[in-house]
């Protein structure tokens, strides 16, 4: 991530070749509607970013002011080919993905954040 006003990088995630990505998705993390005694804390600065990529995995990630977490990475072989377009909806209950061959997958990824330790 880069502050281009400044034109400088404020936070570097190490994809790796394999999980080249292909497209990605913002969302202010305050937005997720997390339980109380979830081991994850809403912060209003923190950023939720998914990314799709080449071999058909979406990672989640967790941006901060002072850390940078992946929260969230799917299994392999889930999707035929590339993720092509990811989205969260309002609620932070369902991630939607979809891929470059025509296939819709969602992900209960409010669940799965609640459930994070």
């Amino acid at each position: 991530m880069r502050n281009y006003k400044d034109s400088v990088i404020t936070k570097k995630i190490n994809l790796m070749s394999s999980n080249y990505p292909t497209c990605l998705h913002m969302t202010q993390f305050k937005n997720i509607e997390l339980d109380e005694d979830a081991v994850l804390k809403n912060s209003k600065k923190d950023l939720l970013v998914t990314i799709g990529t080449r071999n058909g995995k979406v990672l989640v990630y967790r941006i901060g002011e002072v850390s940078q977490n992946k929260l969230y990475v799917s299994k392999p072989g889930l999707s035929y080919g590339a993720i092509t377009a990811v989205s969260i909806d309002k609620t932070g209950e369902h991630l939607i993905a979809a891929s470059e061959s025509g296939e819709i997958m969602t992900y209960q990824i409010k669940a799965k954040l609640n459930a994070e330790e």
